[in-house]
């Protein structure tokens, strides 16, 4: 019995992989789209400091060793916007298709 046109789509657009390379595929999708509305936020925030001049917000201060992490994560994701900015979002930029 052939397949339904709904279920050739899902088939085509979708690949089996293993449960422990989904959890890491799923991890790594997750942190990609934070990175993009991270990137999004920073960027709405960047307009409307334009428009309304540089705003303060609040945030919690942190210990002493969480503040070396975020120096450190904000460098990278500072570095990352800039890729994003420059070359776009490419479909295969992590080689994650076959």
């Amino acid at each position: 019995m052939p397949l339904p046109q709904a279920a050739c789509n899902v088939m085509e657009e979708t690949k089996a992989i293993s449960m422990q390379e989904s959890v890491v595929w799923e991890t790594w999708h997750g942190w990609e789209e934070s990175l993009r509305m991270a990137v999004q936020r920073v960027m709405a925030a960047v307009l409307q400091d334009e428009w309304t001049g540089e705003s303060l917000v609040h945030v919690r201060r942190l210990m002493p060793e969480e503040w070396e992490n975020y120096e450190e994560w904000r460098d990278q994701f500072l570095e990352e916007q800039e890729s994003f900015e420059e070359d776009g979002m490419e479909v295969d930029a992590f080689g994650m298709e076959d």
